[in-house]
């Protein structure tokens, strides 16, 4: 669904109270659709959160998940011809959205591919992957931006308070100098 929820441990949920058949859906599945967003129109992100899970953990999960989606995009998603977003994710029989989003071919069938592709043929350690699932050839790691921040602040780790004057960047990336300086720096590598 577009948006969805869980009963935490404690009894606790998101937003307004769950119905009974919430709830009722909740033990079947997991989740509970949240505020009525039922529909499901196509969207990347779960398909993409589980490509990274997969190939960050190589948990055999995660590769058998991708396989349920597509299996229930093949199943549920299917109007004939085309693939189409369905008005709700709790029926099997649920009208199809009368339109199919770019980003279904540009990322959700891009994230289906690559969890089930050879890890060596784009590996994470040497490709960067945009929004759109785009590969792009990553850079050489920089050689010890943690002992430039160490330089740069004192030594003080970035999550641990500590006083002085604030960076023009802020040290969360541990590279408090200004902007054209990183640049240059990245060029002169």
């Amino acid at each position: 669904p577009e948006v969805f929820a869980y009963v935490g441990s404690d009894g606790s949920y998101t937003g307004t109270s769950p119905s009974t058949s919430d709830l009722e859906f909740y033990q079947n599945n997991g989740f509970y659709v949240y505020n009525g967003y039922a529909y499901y129109d196509l969207r990347p992100e779960v398909l993409e959160s589980n490509f990274y899970a997969w190939r960050a953990t190589g948990d055999i999960k995660y590769f058998n998940r991708a396989v349920t989606g597509l299996e229930s995009i093949k199943k549920y998603c299917r109007p004939g011809v085309g693939v189409a977003g369905i008005n709700d994710v709790r029926s099997t029989n649920s009208s199809y959205i009368d339109h199919t989003e770019s980003f279904f071919f540009a990322e959700v069938i891009k994230y289906i591919y690559l969890t089930f592709d050879e890890p060596e043929k784009f590996s994470l350690d040497k490709y960067v992957f945009n929004t759109e699932a785009h590969p792009f050839e990553a850079p050489p790691p920089v050689e010890a931006l943690w002992s430039l921040q160490q330089t740069q602040i004192g030594g003080h780790l970035p999550s641990k308070t500590w006083t002085g004057k604030v960076p023009q960047i802020s040290s969360v990336f541990g590279i408090p100098l200004k902007l054209s300086d990183i640049i240059e720096q990245s060029v002169n590598l």
